[in-house]
């Protein structure tokens, strides 16, 4: 069984030496005696798929060809988050190899870069997990983040965070709230300017919701926070991709965990132009960006696994 984590990566890695091996050693070093780099989360299935995250964000970054760095991710995913991942990994051996979640996370990040560079200076980050936006990416001076996510899974990060003395680049304020209740406003709580552009990621999350209905009420409320100009990163596996039979023992153990995943659409820009975005631009898994030569050893068409089945989306609000 292929593991996550360091143990996954090419053996011409074992020598990076980064910040992150600094960070973990830190964090062990902190809680010599206490156990905390192994304690048993509070979390439940759902929230652990933030770990689960994290260790693939680890393996990534522990790539000599790695798209993005983070140093952060081996101590947020710790070895409940690299043991989920190897489980889920025994399910679906090919998952291993594949670097859609590189691609998706290297995206987001340009996305950003992107919304920086015209002048925004307010990212919302739904369901925002262990991201470490905040502390591994550069910021404008005035840059405010908002990470909104349920309350339990921010108190781990928050643990982990405060252990290391971490300071985030930007203005970071965490809004501890489940998206199945009004976020919009407990963000605007926060000291967002509903009156100023911003950029909303929503990575990683409407897989998880259980229809449409349910997708289109989350894309409405950014739609509605959102004034002209703001901008929406996301991502969408297609419906058909959830029913192909190869990914049933993974849809087993997600199901098993709480955390099925439900929901895919096969016409992404219907559903953001039905929530009130514009300019939707969609890239179909068979033409994700970033492939180089240099990765060609490693392709990243794994991510597409029957035609189209993994969608990155991008739209403006006007």
């Amino acid at each position: 069984m292929r593991l996550c984590g360091a143990q996954a990566v090419n053996e011409s890695a074992t020598d990076f030496n980064d910040r992150g091996s600094q960070l973990k050693q830190q964090w062990a070093t902190k809680n010599l005696g206490v156990g905390l780099l192994n304690t048993e989360s509070p979390m439940d299935g759902l929230g652990m798929t933030s770990r689960w995250v994290a260790a693939l964000r680890e393996r990534e970054t522990l790539r000599p060809d790695r798209l993005f760095e983070d140093p952060f991710a081996g101590v947020f995913a710790g070895e409940e988050g690299r043991r989920l991942c190897a489980m889920i990994e025994s399910d679906l051996p090919s998952l291993s190899n594949n670097r859609g979640l590189g691609v998706r996370t290297r995206f987001l990040d340009d996305m950003l870069a992107t919304a920086m560079e015209v002048g925004l200076r307010q990212v919302v980050i739904l369901a925002a997990g262990m991201d470490a936006r905040a502390y591994r990416l550069k910021w404008p001076d005035g840059t405010v983040i908002y990470e909104v996510e349920r309350p339990e899974v921010l108190a781990y990060k928050e643990t982990v965070l405060t252990g290391l003395g971490a300071v985030p680049n930007a203005d970071r304020r965490p809004v501890p709230i489940d998206l199945q209740d009004d976020f919009a406003t407990a963000i605007q709580d926060a000291g967002f300017v509903s009156t100023e552009p911003a950029a909303f990621l929503v990575e990683g999350l409407l897989v998880y919701l259980p229809d449409e209905f349910a997708a289109q009420r989350i894309l409405r409320m950014v739609a509605g926070l959102a004034s002209p100009s703001s901008r929406i990163g996301l991502d969408l596996v297609a419906s058909r991709l959830l029913a192909m039979p190869f990914l049933a023992p993974v849809m087993q153990r997600m199901s098993d965990m709480g955390a099925s995943w439900r929901y895919g659409t096969d016409d992404p820009k219907s559903l953001m132009l039905q929530a009130g975005f514009s300019d939707v631009q969609v890239i179909e898994s068979r033409r994700v960006p970033y492939e180089r030569q240099d990765l060609a050893d490693s392709p990243l068409s794994n991510a597409n696994l029957v035609g189209d089945t993994y969608f990155l989306v991008t739209a403006k609000r006007t």
